[in-house]
Parts: C-alpha cells; structure tokens; sequence
C-alpha cells in the first residue's frame, strides 16, 4: 500500500499503546482522551519508522468523535489506531469495510469485527483486590473515574463481582465515579471520612487519583496504610517517591503495543 499523502509525505496520528499496525502504511490515525504516554511513546516509535504522528484529542467529550474521524479522514489517513468511548464504533466499522485499517486500543468495542489490544480488566482488578484480602482488608471502597469510561465500567463489575464472590461487604454507593483528577480523589475521600463509612482500603481507578486518595487521609490524620490502605492503578513514575510509597498495578507498558500498531499487524499489508 503505498501513501495517499501529497508527494508521498508520511502522514500519521495516534493516540495510546497500540496495535494492529505495520511499516507498509505511511499514514495512520488514533485518537484518545487524554492518553498522553502511550502517544508519546508511540510519536517515538513512529519517528524510527519514518512516520509523522498526528494526536487527535477528545477531551473526554464522545461527541466530538464524529468531527474527530472526519478531520482524520480529510488528512486522508489510511488507518486508524481508536481509543474512544465507542460513540463512532458503526462508523468504524463501515470504514474498515471501505478498506480503511482499524485498531481498537485500550478500551473494548462491542464490536467483534475490529481488531483491539486491550487492558485485561477483571484480571486485574481481581489481582488487586487478592492482594488486598491477603492483607486482611475486608471494607474497600473503590474510587473509579469517568462513569462513561468503557475500562471503568469494567472495572466496577469485575470489582463488584469478586466482593460477591468472596462475601465481602457491600454496600450501594461502594464506587465512586469522578474526573481522573487529584480533586476528585480528594473530595471523595473526604467525603467517606465525613460520612464515617466503614473502609479499611480504598482501591483508586488510576493514580493520580489515588494520589489524591493519599493528601486527603493526610490532611485528616489517617495513617496510610495502618489506618487506611491505598492502591493505585497504572504504576505512575511519582508513586515511588509518594511518602509512604503508592502501590500500584502496574499495565505492561506502551513499547509493545507500539511495536504491533507499526509492525506487526496479519491485517497490515506487504511492506515497502
């Protein structure tokens, strides 16, 4: 497949660890909200592989993934790596038909006819809440992030499910959905000390949440974790320098999805 950019210039754009995606193409698109690592990471592999990298970001709007693909699609891309909320999975799919590559990253379709590397999420959840039972924490309490975020979701079932499973307590406002900000996971730990819940652990959507989490504990005086119990989610680089240390689940990082977005697709085609 050779570029439809003018005078061959490669044209790309990105978004998150990725996937599906060989050296024959010169110009690919994912977009994403906010997923700034995984496209830094993948700009860098681009960059080895003669790619230009375009970022189209949603800020974490859904509607604005219709204007998003058309914008992309008037760069003339010629794939796309999509890590959205699902808003244009029809549009998608009807692309792929017409012959244009894409890859779902980081968070799952419903739709079984594009190819994804995703999060496992109920693994990792429930590797997280073991590791907290072991511990003998029992009262857990799950600051997540966005309600309309597809890993979020996810992530509160497999939550809920293994609390199920294990007969541990339960109660109806036991997630919290918010912004993956500190504020949001400083107000909401102030609010469960307010509310004087029963929670001896607090599992945290992403870290920077929890490092939220950590400031307001300390500002109520709660030790961590003799009082409370924080985990993270995405391995942070400031969670070791936290004071205590932020344990936190760590995701296998953006090099090898990159690796498959640029080069390792069955659906890419010969190389050039």
């Amino acid at each position: 497949m050779h570029a439809r950019g003018s005078q061959g210039r490669p044209v790309y754009e990105v978004s998150i660890l990725s996937s599906r995606f060989r050296c024959g193409w010169r110009k690919l698109c994912p977009f994403a909200p906010g997923c700034e690592r995984g496209a830094y990471g993948l700009e860098e592999c681009a960059t080895q592989h003669h790619y230009t990298v375009l970022i189209s970001d949603l800020h974490d709007e859904p509607a604005r993934e219709e204007a998003s693909i058309n914008l992309l699609l008037n760069q003339r891309v010629e794939g796309i790596i999509y890590a959205g909320f699902g808003e244009a999975a029809k549009r998608l799919e009807a692309l792929q038909g017409e012959g244009v590559p894409v890859v779902v990253v980081d968070k799952p379709l419903d739709s079984p006819s594009l190819s994804s590397v995703l999060i496992d999420n109920r693994a990792s959840v429930f590797t997280a809440l073991r590791h907290l039972k072991a511990l003998g924490y029992e009262d857990l309490v799950f600051i997540n992030g966005l309600a309309i975020n597809r890993n979020a979701q996810l992530r509160t079932e497999a939550f809920r499910d293994f609390l199920n499973r294990h007969g541990m307590p339960q109660a109806p406002d036991q997630v919290l959905f918010g912004d993956y900000t500190l504020q949001h996971g400083f107000q909401a730990t102030r609010r469960i000390l307010q509310e004087k819940r029963p929670c001896r652990a607090i599992f945290c959507g992403d870290d920077t949440i929890a490092f939220g989490v950590m400031a307001a504990l300390k500002a109520a005086g709660r030790r961590i974790p003799e009082d409370v119990a924080v985990l993270g989610f995405d391995n942070d680089p400031l969670a070791q320098v936290m004071d205590p240390p932020l344990p936190s689940l760590r995701r296998s990082g953006w090099r090898p999805g990159v690796k498959h977005a640029l080069c390792e697709s069955p659906l890419a085609p010969v190389a050039r």
